[in-house]
């Protein structure tokens, strides 16, 4: 991540390094794996909202619907929370803190003592830290404010129900069997290849970014082509908009209207950036070596 110069350097050079070894090869090779891995991609994962606001509950249903594969069911109370669990099979619970009659926290712990350790995550406007201690405490995978940028705050939602799903599922419990053991070793081997993907892309993404940046207007929208095209590397539409938001924050990148989109450039202080890690030949001779010792099949 781009947060002082040294991580930045990884990232811009990542990519520039790791072409003289084709990795266009390398992933093509493997191209047939990572698809088998729909396990994530293809298939929507199945989330419960519950919010005692019906207004909300249905504007948010629409806007994490249209920007990812999410089916969302909706419930304005606990009670009918609970009832929905009974029928239908959920990967995550996404819950308000503030609700009539029982709260997301009474909800939470009594989902617990019940033994379901469903993904939960409290979405809630009240940012206090008091509740997000207690809401973690009982159990809760994660909490988030609601309150801010909608965009911001749909992709951080996004991004932490993808992931934390993804690490359950993936990591067995104390004591207990892991429950992708019984799918045999080719789904391990496609499972093991998407983490390397997944680290790829939470590592270097920002730099691949202002790589494509330094000359051009790009959308966020045009750097998910050229991502797919340049690296074969599957990015979700609610981490490249994240990304590009914590670049902005930064001061890297600036983003303007363009008609019915955003458009974004590098900001002076992103191409100064850019210079310095370019002119960085030890960091380039550093990846480059990594690079060439996981794929040579040595060590």
């Amino acid at each position: 991540m781009l947060q002082n110069m040294g991580a930045s350097s990884n990232e811009k050079n990542l990519r520039e390094t790791h072409n003289p070894f084709s990795e266009h090869e390398i992933f093509i090779e493997e191209e047939e794996e990572i698809r088998a891995d729909d396990f994530f991609r293809q298939e929507s994962l199945h989330i419960l909202h519950v919010d005692d606001d019906a207004s909300f509950l249905q504007a948010s249903k629409m806007i994490l619907e249209s920007e990812n594969k999410f089916r969302i069911d909706t419930a304005t109370s606990v009670d009918e929370a609970f009832c929905k669990l009974k029928t239908q099979t959920y990967d995550a619970v996404v819950s308000d803190y503030d609700m009539s009659l029982k709260n997301g926290l009474d909800f939470l712990k009594e989902l617990r003592e019940q033994k379901n350790n469903i993904v939960f995550i409290i979405f809630a406007g009240r940012g206090r830290e008091e509740v997000a201690i207690r809401a973690l405490n009982l159990g809760a995978d994660q909490y988030i404010n609601k309150n801010g940028s909608p965009e911001a705050v749909y992709c951080e939602l996004a991004n932490a129900i993808r992931n934390i799903v993804e690490r359950k599922t993936l990591t067995p419990p104390l004591g207990g069997k892991h429950m992708l053991s019984s799918v045999g070793n080719r789904n391990f081997e496609t499972l093991t290849l998407k983490r390397a993907y997944d680290k790829i892309i939470g590592a270097y993404l920002d730099g691949l970014i202002l790589c494509r940046l330094k000359n051009k207007f790009l959308s966020g929208y045009d750097l998910l082509q050229i991502i797919y095209r340049d690296f074969n590397l599957h990015v979700s539409p609610g981490t490249m908009y994240a990304t590009l938001y914590s670049l902005e924050r930064q001061g890297f990148i600036e983003c303007v209207p363009n008609g019915r989109k955003r458009v974004c450039r590098l900001t002076d202080k992103g191409k100064v950036t850019m210079q310095i890690i370019s002119k960085s030949k030890k960091l380039r001779y550093v990846l480059y070596s990594i690079g060439r010792e996981l794929f040579s099949g040595q060590g």
